[in-house]
C-alpha cells in the first residue's frame, strides 16, 4: 500500500489494538502450554507478526507531529485490520459488562470503537484475516456484527471489480489472439488452432465452515462437500435465503455424524430418520446451550421450511444479511463443539 497518513489520535488508537490482541495471543499461548495442548499451527507466527506490528506502531507514533505515516505491506495491512476488529469485540464486551461506568467514559469507549471500525473497513483487503483466537463470546454483539458486515461487503465489492478487470483483461488477450494474422497476397497461412482458457474469477470471500476431512462417515462427508459447494455459489451471489437452508443441512450432516458412533450412550434406536436433529442437537449440547441459543436451533432446524412454499404463505420467514451472519457464527460455534473446526 501506499504511506498511509493518519492523525495522531488514530495511530494511538492502533498501537493500543495491537496491543490489546498481542496480550490476547500471550495468554493463549500460556493457557495451551500449561495444558499440554497443541493450539492452531499459525498461533506462534502470528504472535511474533502482531508484536512486530506493535513495535513499528510504538516507532511511529514516537514522532511529536499531529500526523503519523504508516509504511505498511498488504500482509501487515491486514494484520493491523484483524488487530482492529480484536479491539472493537473487546469494547463491545467492555460496554455490555454489568461494572458500572462514568457517562464520559462510555462516550469516549465508544468514540474509539467508532474510529477502530472506521478504519478497519477503510484498510480491509480481500481476504480479510481471521486471528487464530477464539470469540470473547459464542455470538458477537452488535457493534462486532455490524463491523464485520461493512468489512465483507467492502471485500466483496473489491473482488467483484478484480473479476471484472480480470476477465476484460483475459478477453483482450483472447481477442488478440484470435486476430487473423496478415499476410501477403502470395502467402497462404493455414489458421492455427488455438486453446481458449475461460476467464478465472477470483474466489469470494472465505467461507470455510468446517473441516470435511474430519467427518467419519463416508457417505456424510460427501454430502457435506456437495452443500458445501452450493453454499459457496449462494455466498457469491449474496443469495442467504438458500445458504440458510444449506447451514441447517451442514450441521445436520455433522450432528449424524458425531453421535452415530455413540446412539447406544444416547439412547437412540431406529434409523436416523426417525430421530429428531433439533432435540438431538439440544441433548448433544447440554448446558452449553443457552435459552437464546435454543431458539438459534429451532430457526436452524427449521430453516427447510424456506423451500416450502405453503409454509411461506402461512408465516413467511425472512432472511436478511444480519441475521445471516448471526445464524453463521452460531453455527460455527456448534461445529467447532461437535469436532469439526478448521484447524
Amino acid at each position: 500500500m501506499a504511506v498511509l497518513k493518519v492523525k495522531r489520535l488514530v495511530a494511538v488508537c492502533f498501537l493500543e489494538a495491537a496491543k490489546t490482541t498481542l496480550e490476547h495471543l500471550g495468554a493463549f499461548r500460556l493457557q495451551l502450554s500449561e495444558e499440554g495442548t497443541a493450539g492452531p499451527p499459525d498461533l506462534t507466527r502470528t504472535y511474533g507478526e502482531v508484536r512486530r506490528l506493535r513495535d513499528y506502531l510504538q516507532r511511529c507514533g514516537n514522532v511529536r507531529q499531529d500526523e503519523v505515516e504508516l509504511d505498511m505491506a498488504d500482509a501487515d495491512q491486514r494484520l493491523l485490520v484483524a488487530c482492529c476488529r480484536r479491539s472493537v469485540e473487546v469494547i463491545d464486551h467492555t460496554l455490555a459488562g454489568r461494572g458500572p461506568l462514568a457517562a464520559e467514559e462510555i462516550l469516549s469507549i465508544r468514540k474509539k470503537r467508532q474510529v477502530l471500525a472506521d478504519w478497519a473497513v477503510e484498510l480491509a483487503l480481500y481476504p480479510l484475516l481471521d486471528l487464530p483466537l477464539h470469540q470473547l463470546a459464542p455470538f458477537q454483539l452488535e457493534a462486532s456484527r455490524a463491523l464485520l458486515g461493512r468489512m465483507q461487503e467492502k471485500v466483496r465489492g473489491e473482488a467483484l471489480e478484480k473479476a471484472k478487470v480480470v476477465e476484460s483483461q483475459e478477453m483482450a488477450r483472447v481477442n488478440l489472439a484470435l486476430e487473423p494474422v496478415a499476410a501477403s497476397p502470395d502467402e497462404s497461412v493455414e489458421p492455427t488452432p488455438i486453446a481458449v482458457e475461460a476467464p478465472r474469477r477470483p474466489p469470494a470471500a472465505s467461507t470455510c465452515l468446517l473441516d470435511t476431512s474430519k467427518l467419519r462417515d463416508a457417505r456424510l462427508r460427501t454430502m457435506v462437500e456437495t452443500h458445501l459447494a452450493s453454499y459457496e455459489c449462494c455466498m457469491a451471489a449474496g443469495d442467504y435465503r438458500l445458504a440458510e437452508v444449506l447451514l441447517g443441512s451442514v450441521v445436520e450432516a455433522a450432528l449424524l455424524d458425531h453421535v452415530l458412533p455413540r446412539r447406544t450412550e444416547l439412547g437412540l434406536k431406529s434409523t436416523p430418520e426417525t430421530w429428531s436433529p433439533q432435540g438431538l442437537l439440544i441433548q448433544v449440547m447440554g448446558e452449553q446451550l443457552s435459552s437464546a441459543d435454543h431458539a438459534m436451533v429451532n430457526r436452524l432446524i427449521s430453516a427447510r421450511s424456506l423451500l416450502r412454499p405453503a409454509m411461506q404463505l402461512i408465516a413467511p420467514m425472512i432472511v436478511t444479511f444480519e441475521k445471516f451472519e448471526t445464524l453463521r457464527e452460531f453455527v460455527q460455534w456448534v461445529l467447532a463443539r461437535l469436532g469439526y473446526a478448521m484447524d
